[in-house]
């Protein structure tokens, strides 16, 4: 999520329309965590109001730039059907370039699915298409299984086998 988000700020503070599509974090959570990242301060000491009058200024004058950014949070709810919607109208409204959808295990497709991992690798197609005829980059994030660890041949960092019914992922990436 870290990456992906900061991929999100980068273009946007590279004037490139963004959105995102948070099913688990607050506009405000993720605007804190900005903030916190290009201020050079403490997330928590911002969410806290711990803040001394330097690091306040600080925090005001990018608060301030990071407003005339290029960046939208698209409510949408979980349903991949109202998610593309919105990202059509976003594309067609905004401009927009590039979407991060966080994260594909919270995102429910209508129809019967005999397993999950059928049910995330139709997501997976349909944001693929979607990105493709919208002519956009979506970014979709995908949690890992917590066995990292436990790959073969003692390697302990994560592989595409690790990401949680990972569906097509791979194939649509």
């Amino acid at each position: 999520s870290t990456l992906a988000n900061c991929m999100a700020a980068n273009l946007a503070f590279a004037g490139t329309p963004v959105a995102i599509v948070s099913l688990e974090m607050s506009p405000s959570d993720w605007s804190i965590n900005a903030l916190s990242r290009f201020s050079g301060t403490n997330g928590w000491k911002i969410r806290k109001k711990l803040l001394n009058n330097y690091w306040r200024d600080q925090v005001a004058a990018h608060r301030w730039k990071m407003a005339e950014w290029p960046l939208r949070f698209l409510s949408c709810g979980h349903h991949l059907a109202d998610i593309t919607r919105a990202v059509r109208r976003a594309a067609r409204n905004q401009k927009v370039r590039m979407v991060v959808i966080d994260y594909l295990q919270l995102i429910r497709a209508d129809g019967r699915f005999k397993s999950l991992y059928e049910e995330f690798t139709h997501v997976s197609h349909e944001l693929k298409r979607l990105a493709q005829s919208l002519g956009i980059a979506i970014v979709l994030l995908s949690q890992f299984n917590r066995e990292v660890n436990k790959n073969k041949g003692g390697c302990s960092y994560p592989m595409m086998s690790n990401l949680k019914d990972s569906s097509a992922i791979e194939q649509d990436a």
